[in-house]
């Protein structure tokens, strides 16, 4: 039988997870799943984001979420222009908790290292 596991870790930190199981799992269902998580991503991000990590997932969300590779560099620049006193340690420090939490992608090595946001978390705020 057909099992899909659709997991999602809201702005907020909560984590929702979704297994839909049976001989017919069909795109509809999958899709009205995702329509869901992206309704309750929503909610969340009407408000301002509080916390620095909240704010730069942001950043790279609004500046890398179709699906293209980043540099450490390169997602660096785009959160300076929003955050003007972010190093660009704290910025490679928040990437390596978002690549331990599932939300990014790596490939390559250093200094080849690129990054990417996961299709299940590039949602546009």
């Amino acid at each position: 039988m057909p099992k899909v596991k659709i997991e999602d870790i809201l702005p907020s930190g909560e984590k929702i997870s979704v297994v839909i199981e049976g001989s017919e799992v069909s795109r509809e269902r999958i899709l009205q799943v995702l329509d869901l998580f992206n309704i309750l991503s929503r909610t969340d991000a009407v408000r301002e984001p509080r916390t620095l990590k909240e704010k730069i997932w942001e950043i790279l969300v609004n500046n890398f979420s179709s699906g293209e590779w980043f540099t450490i560099n390169e997602a660096y620049a785009a959160v300076r222009q929003s955050l003007r006193d972010v190093n660009v340690m704290a910025v490679s420090s928040y990437i390596s908790r978002f690549l331990r939490e599932g939300r990014l992608e790596k490939t390559g090595r250093k200094p080849r290292t690129r990054y990417r946001i996961k299709r299940a978390f590039a949602r546009v705020f």
